[in-house]
């Protein structure tokens, strides 16, 4: 092995000499030959994509670019190459991307960025043009790297406003500086913009849902990436930085999260009629709040269950299973309670709420809350429920459950209804229809004041054949997945 990475390395050298000689044929040719002697030589694909380039063979070079960041990915030049080939072919979405990935790499490296060197000055004096595009972009991605946000902001607004093209990721890198710098009315506007011309981006669905302050529009935004992307939040929450500046109290708090309808209001009754447990009495969406904000929250959460004598809180909103990566950011030993519930069952409960009256959003909601946390089922923090099974065998689960938690189980936590609960509503009467939000409300209250009941299987008689025909072509896949059932013959 060794005899052929060196053959690789003098032919990787030799080629190198006749490159620099203008003989880029025989380059060319003895870089394929160190590559067939050594697949995984990074250097000898980085080297032929720059001799491919100087010959005009963009597609090729690229194809070698690509192969030297999927051999050595953290070594910034080659993302820089990448950047610069795609920038040649006209492909500037692609090519920002690869070049903010470059920036990431060499801050890491703390390569240093001559500020004097952009000419920003000059690039304000001409109209950019479709020849100078480039470089005004680079020059406003080492502003934004090197955190001069708003000169970063006003050129990329002036790319914007000479080029005649328009280019979805500079929208996209403007509505992130803007929200970095509290313009979230304008940064939703840039992300908007972005989905327009590029829809099939999930990190701009993303984007979106993270910065605009509506509950609906965030949820579904979060629904329309996971649909394009079902690892996407969990890579993007990877990524994000952040330090606890408070001193915490309740470390480990416990989040009961999933789709909506699929037992999380029971669930956080039976983990709030635990003596260590104290449970927030209300569904907080916290996620619409920016991460200092969602930490200034959690300090309050601490502090009221420390009045009331209790080790931990648990807090219940069934959307935050699209937050379970920024929530381990923020308190990195939270635990989640993760529940699941048949499909078909689910979309017939939903069908009394007025904003779930068409079949296909029921289906959505269902397949995409479910997919948005399906990443994070083996991890370590998270337990999942099937709300089958805490009917079922109530007592094995909720062991189980407490177990997870490293807490003692206490099977008076069944008794939950015997202690009124007014979380959801001042009344705990069952409304006659579920038409509007506060009987919706008013139902949920009736609900977590009762012992636990079955209520599985009510797709059987509810589900008309063509919404059972429906469900099957969009969701079947899922109850495989699942675990629910084994072909489709139900």
């Amino acid at each position: 092995m060794g005899n052929e990475v060196m053959s690789a390395g003098q032919l990787l050298k030799q080629a190198n000499q006749l490159k620099r000689a203008g003989r880029l044929d025989e380059a060319i040719d003895l870089y394929y030959q160190a590559i067939d002697i050594n697949p995984n030589f990074a250097w000898a694909y980085s080297n032929l994509g720059n001799a491919l380039v100087q010959q005009n063979y963009l597609d090729d070079a690229i194809d070698c670019f690509n192969q030297t960041i999927r051999i050595n990915s953290t070594t910034a030049f080659f993302h820089r190459q990448l950047s610069e080939a795609l920038a040649h072919q006209g492909k500037f979405n692609q090519a920002l991307v690869c070049f903010d990935r470059f920036l990431k790499l060499s801050l890491n490296n703390q390569l240093k960025f001559d500020k004097n060197g952009l000419s920003i000055e000059k690039i304000y004096e001409n109209k950019i043009t479709q020849s100078s595009l480039w470089k005004a972009v680079k020059s406003a991605s080492i502003l934004a790297h090197n955190n001069q946000t708003e000169m970063a902001i006003n050129l990329y607004q002036k790319i914007i406003e000479d080029s005649p093209y328009q280019y979805s990721e500079i929208y996209n890198t403007v509505g992130k500086l803007l929200f970095r710098a509290g313009e979230r009315k304008k940064a939703v506007t840039n992300f908007e913009i972005a989905i327009f011309l590029n829809p099939d981006i999930d990190r701009y669905h993303l984007n979106l849902a993270e910065a605009t302050d509506s509950w609906l529009l965030s949820v579904k935004f979060y629904r329309s990436a996971v649909k394009l992307n079902p690892m996407v939040l969990k890579n993007y929450y990877e990524q994000v930085e952040y330090i606890n500046t408070q001193d915490i109290k309740i470390k480990n708090p416990i989040f009961v999260v999933g789709c909506g309808h699929s037992g999380t209001s029971v669930m956080l009754a039976l983990l709030g009629s635990h003596p260590c447990l104290y449970p927030i009495p209300y569904e907080s969406s916290i996620f619409l709040q920016s991460l200092s904000k969602i930490e200034e929250k959690m300090l309050v959460w601490d502090t009221e269950c420390l009045a009331e004598q209790k080790k931990r809180w648990v807090e219940k909103t069934p959307t935050h299973i699209f937050q379970i990566g920024k929530f381990m950011k923020i308190r990195s030993q939270s635990q989640f309670i993760l529940m699941l519930r048949d499909g078909r069952d689910v979309v017939c409960s939903l069908k009394h709420r007025p904003e779930y009256q068409q079949f296909l959003d029921r289906i959505e909601r269902w397949v995409y809350d479910n997919l948005a946390g399906f990443s994070y089922w083996k991890h370590p923090q998270i337990h999942v429920v099937k709300y089958e099974d805490l009917v079922i065998n109530p007592e094995l689960t909720l062991k189980r459950v407490f177990e997870f938690l490293r807490e003692e189980y206490n099977p008076k936590v069944l008794e939950f209804y015997q202690i009124e609960r007014r979380w959801y509503s001042s009344e705990i009467v069952k409304p006659d229809k579920i038409e509007s939000k506060q009987e919706h409300w008013q139902n949920r209250n009736w609900q977590i004041n009762q012992p636990l009941f079955d209520g599985r299987g009510r797709w059987k008689k509810e589900m008309t054949e063509g919404e059972k025909i429906i469900f099957k072509k969009k969701a079947q896949k899922y109850l495989l997945e699942f675990g629910y059932v084994q072909d489709d013959s139900w």
